[in-house]
């Protein structure tokens, strides 16, 4: 059964925009499953205090900790990195008056989401 010439350019037409568009959304979807996440709370004094503005570093810990990402705690002392490439990362948490803190490596995977918690202790005073 042959296609009739009237029939053929809206086909192709078709064909074409289903085409673009797999290969609009297809690509979205693999670098939302390839991704992960990294979350927690900043706590100080043995986990029983939430602090809020901590400054939350993500660093590579394969390539000389660079630093990937940042945020702050939020209001109540939860930090968030979303869409957080696959891989092996550190945490480093800083706040005034509290010691900064560096997490162990974490690992990241693709559509995970890696909790960790940060308890700051408080830094010495020093007498003057």
């Amino acid at each position: 059964m042959a296609i009739s010439s009237d029939l053929r350019r809206p086909l192709c037409a078709i064909g074409l925009i289903c085409a673009l568009m797999l290969a609009v959304i297809s690509p979205l979807g693999a670098e939302q499953q390839g991704d992960g996440s990294v979350s927690g709370a900043t706590t100080s004094q043995a986990s029983t205090v939430l602090l809020p503005g901590v400054h939350v570093l993500l660093l590579d810990a394969g390539h000389g900790r660079a630093v990937v990402a940042e945020t702050d705690s939020d209001e109540n002392g939860i930090y968030r990195f979303a869409a957080v490439v696959s891989g092996r990362y550190r945490l480093r948490a800083s706040l005034a008056e509290f010691q900064d803190v560096v997490s162990p490596t974490i690992d990241v995977r693709a559509g995970q989401t890696a909790r960790v918690n940060l308890d700051l202790p408080l830094a010495p005073r020093t007498e003057t």
